[in-house]
């Protein structure tokens, strides 16, 4: 477990576990976590839980109940990669869910990430709209979406 708000090397007294497996896309991989924010009398100094994750070097992907978090190293990795060779972050976040399971067996998808947006689909022969499923949402899709709809 992760514990949130101390220094790695103390313990809180009354830890606050996060109340989903936790998401840290990293640049070896994505990994789930369990993470605990500091809940303890010394809360207020540690800060909200967004602020606990900063200080660790992790960047929330919401500011409101964050489940998913990209470390700065990634972020910095993505900002370099982008800069020097035009990758986009699309494809980068492909190259780390390949280092995450290559094999293709487990579900590594961030759904937020593999979000349903027209614009991904904008190649689509039938317009970017018309491809969008009309029971779409914006969760990873499972693997019978993906055979529907190979776009995805």
């Amino acid at each position: 477990m992760v514990q949130l708000g101390h220094h790695p090397a103390d313990s809180c007294t009354n830890p606050q576990r996060s109340t989903r497996t936790f998401t840290v896309v990293h640049t070896n991989g994505i990994h789930l976590v369990d993470l605990a924010y500091c809940s303890c009398s010394e809360a207020g100094q540690h800060g909200t839980r967004v602020e606990q994750l900063l200080r660790r070097r992790l960047f929330p992907a919401t500011t409101l109940d964050p489940q998913t978090a990209c470390t700065f190293q990634l972020l910095k990795s993505a900002q370099l990669l982008s800069l020097q060779s035009k990758l986009s972050l699309y494809d980068y976040y492909i190259c780390i869910e390949q280092l995450t399971d290559a094999t293709g067996t487990m579900d590594v998808n961030v759904g937020h990430i593999h979000g349903r947006s027209p614009a991904k689909r904008a190649h689509i022969s039938e317009g970017p709209l018309q491809s969008i499923p009309p029971d779409a949402t914006n969760v990873a899709p499972s693997q019978d979406v993906k055979a529907r709809w190979p776009f995805l």
